[in-house]
């Protein structure tokens, strides 16, 4: 898995050869540091993004299965 934050604050992960772009988290582009955290279970596809403890984006049917 790969995971980065583009220079417009989306956060980028591949998973399982999908790439996935979060809406800006504009925060991100604050120079502070920051925790990114991502879960996925595989049998719904279910992804939640999470920056500093705080949901910021969620999805359906990523490399399901």
């Amino acid at each position: 898995m790969a995971i980065f934050v583009s220079e417009n604050g989306q956060i980028v992960y591949e998973l399982m050869n999908t790439t996935v772009r979060t809406n800006p988290v504009p925060d991100l582009l604050d120079g502070k540091r920051h925790s990114i955290a991502l879960t996925w279970e595989s049998v719904n596809g279910s992804v939640e993004v999470y920056v500093d403890g705080n949901l910021v984006s969620s999805a359906e049917d990523i490399a399901k299965g």
